[in-house]
C-alpha cells in the first residue's frame, strides 16, 4: 500500500481523521455536522465507515463478493478486529475499503459528486488488486476474472506480501 494509505489508516484508528465531529472538537464552524453521504446522522468515523447507509450498502456488496467481510461491524475497532482475523489479503481489501470510502466522502464534500455504491465497490476491488499485484511476488498470478469471481481463491496458496 502507498504510504498515504498507511497514514490514513493510522489516523483513522487514532480518531484523527478530519471528520466533522473532529473538526468541531478543533473549534471549526461548519454549516452541517451531518454525514455528507447519507445526510441523516452526524459524521464521525464509526458512522462513516460502518453505520452510514452508503457504508452498509457497500458492505453488503462486499460480503457477496468476499464472504469474510465483517458486514455487521458497528465500529471501526470491530471492523478492523474482524478483518485482522482473515488472511493478509483481507487486510488489503479492508484498507482499500477505508481508503476508497474516505476518497468518496471527500469527493462528495469538495466536488459535490460521488460514485454509485456499485462504483465504490468496483473501485475497492480494483485498488485492492493493484496493491496486491504490486506487493506480492506472486502478483502476476492474480487475474481480474478470478479476483472478481472469488478473491481468496484467485490468490496463490503461498501468497506473501513483499516487505516494505
Amino acid at each position: 500500500m502507498p504510504g498515504k494509505v498507511n497514514i490514513h489508516a493510522w489516523r483513522l484508528f487514532r480518531n484523527r481523521l478530519a471528520t466533522r465531529d473532529n473538526l468541531l472538537k478543533r473549534g471549526l464552524t461548519l454549516d452541517s455536522v451531518d454525514c455528507p453521504s447519507c445526510m441523516s446522522f452526524p459524521e464521525d468515523s464509526d458512522h462513516l465507515f460502518t453505520r452510514c447507509s452508503t457504508a452498509r450498502e457497500v458492505g453488503a456488496l462486499l460480503k457477496q463478493w468476499w464472504p469474510d467481510w465483517p458486514f455487521n461491524a458497528a465500529s471501526i475497532e470491530e471492523l478492523w478486529d474482524a478483518i485482522k482475523r482473515t488472511k493478509k489479503v483481507g487486510e488489503v481489501i479492508g484498507l482499500a475499503y477505508l481508503w476508497v470510502l474516505w476518497q468518496q466522502r471527500n469527493d462528495k464534500v469538495y466536488k459535490g459528486k460521488m460514485l454509485s455504491v456499485t462504483g465504490i465497490v468496483n473501485s475497492i476491488q480494483v485498488q485492492a488488486l493493484l496493491w496486491l499485484k504490486a506487493r506480492s511476488k506472486f502478483g502476476n498470478l492474480i487475474n481480474w476474472d478470478g479476483w472478481i469471481t472469488a478473491p481468496m481463491d484467485s490468490v496463490c496458496n503461498n501468497f506473501t506480501l513483499a516487505p516494505r
